[in-house]
């Protein structure tokens, strides 16, 4: 048998599969998915498991009302499969208690995965209520789960996490395109072009020609590729002689986060790290003139522990700042940047919410990278955020991005 006639038979096995075969084949087919996402990257998956969603769709058309439902619930099954292996670190926040919390882990990892997989299967329902018997298909598919991947994106404040056209971003030139089209234009290509071999299946009657489909998704592959070259290339890296960055990343664990016993413990950690040697040449925390903590990097309110941030002003030699995030006591963010030449402190609230959507933007310049104050001149450097933090979305990059130019 042909390769084409073993897919054609592979189609036809998925499109006539019902009950719970049908249900197993999709949740499968969602979990591969996963796999396009990072960390693995490995988005080739996706030419095989977006053209099982297309034959379960056309599978569904024997259902009632013309396989709306049948259709939906394929896509529900698809999306939990999806969900599912990109949200199962959320567990781990029930076990820092895990002797009060730990019963609760199931309906975390499942639950919101089954509550995000409602979007997943209004995109099948949308898609069957277009649906054609011809490549076209593919193009209905594309339109709905993009739209319901927008809404996602948006409703009840939105959670875009691992949206499918993230598979479009690594490697890095392919995600240049979302410079023209944004992260839904990337959604709507990604399932294209995933897609597309399904119609491989559909036989050459009637002048049918199923090879066009596949072939074209490839060609707007390699385009975006070309394109996201040639625009790097445009704009190349530019390194930065007067920073020296040090980061610190104390890998603590997460019953030592939040506990404020350990307070002590933490803050000590914090130092030795940022201030130990990292060479036979190295004077610790002098060789660098930015300092960078994590984010939320205290089991406790930093700015009301004043030993605490007298550790850290002894720390900082002059000429030197820190760069950390913490926990304000209200809802919101807080970047502080400290600047011990004048023993300084300042501080600016960023809104809680992170939705990880929209366009890779260009920052024009990220003042205070030379250590002068930031409300004064300062030398310009440039380099690249993710827009989707509304702060970002008003030309103000998150905390750490000011110390991100492109020697990162």
């Amino acid at each position: 048998m042909t390769t084409t006639g073993k897919l054609r038979g592979a189609g036809l096995a998925i499109i006539l599969s019902w009950g719970w075969k049908r249900a197993a084949i999709a949740l499968v087919a969602g979990a591969l998915s996963a796999l396009a996402m990072a960390p693995f990257n490995a988005w080739p998956v996706l030419f095989l498991t977006f053209p099982v969603a297309v034959w379960l769709i056309d599978g569904a058309g024997a259902g009632r009302l013309q396989g709306v439902p049948a259709a939906a619930m394929a896509g529900w099954w698809f999306g939990l499969g999806y969900f599912v292996p990109g949200l199962y670190w959320i567990g781990y926040a029930f076990l820092v208690d895990a002797s009060t919390f730990a019963w609760l882990l199931p309906f975390a990892i499942l639950g919101l995965p089954a509550y995000l997989a409602l979007f997943t299967a209004l995109g099948f329902a949308l898609a069957r209520l277009i649906w054609t018997r011809d490549a076209s298909r593919v193009i209905a598919l594309a339109a709905s789960l993009t739209l319901s991947e927008w809404l996602r994106g948006h409703m009840l404040t939105g959670f875009p996490w691992n949206a499918f056209g993230y598979a479009l971003t690594e490697p890095l030139a392919l995600a240049q395109t979302a410079s023209l089209i944004g992260l839904w234009g990337l959604t709507f290509l990604a399932v294209a072009i995933f897609a597309s071999p399904a119609v491989l299946i559909d036989g050459t009657s009637r002048g049918r020609k199923p090879w066009i489909a596949p072939v074209i998704a490839l060609v707007l592959l390699i385009t975006m590729g070309v394109f996201g070259t040639v625009r790097l290339g445009l704009h190349p890296t530019k390194m930065i002689a007067s920073v020296r960055l040090r980061i610190m990343q104390p890998n603590l664990q997460q019953d030592v986060r939040f506990n404020y016993s350990a307070k002590a413990e933490v803050m000590q950690k914090y130092l030795t790290l940022s201030d130990r040697a990292s060479g036979p040449q190295s004077t610790g925390v002098r060789d660098a003139n930015i300092l960078i903590w994590p984010e939320s990097a205290f089991p406790f309110f930093l700015t009301r522990e004043a030993d605490a941030m007298a550790q850290i002003a002894d720390l900082l030699p002059k000429g030197t700042e820190l760069i950390t995030g913490v926990a304000a006591g209200r809802p919101s963010h807080t970047c502080l940047q400290f600047n011990l030449r004048d023993r300084s402190r300042r501080q600016r609230a960023v809104g809680l919410r992170q939705a990880a959507s929209g366009p890779v933007r260009r920052i024009s310049s990220i003042p205070g990278l030379d250590g002068k104050n930031r409300s004064g001149a300062a030398d310009q450097g440039s380099g690249w955020i993710y827009s989707g933090h509304p702060a970002a979305q008003h030309g103000d990059p998150e905390c750490t991005a000011r110390a991100t130019p492109d020697l990162l």
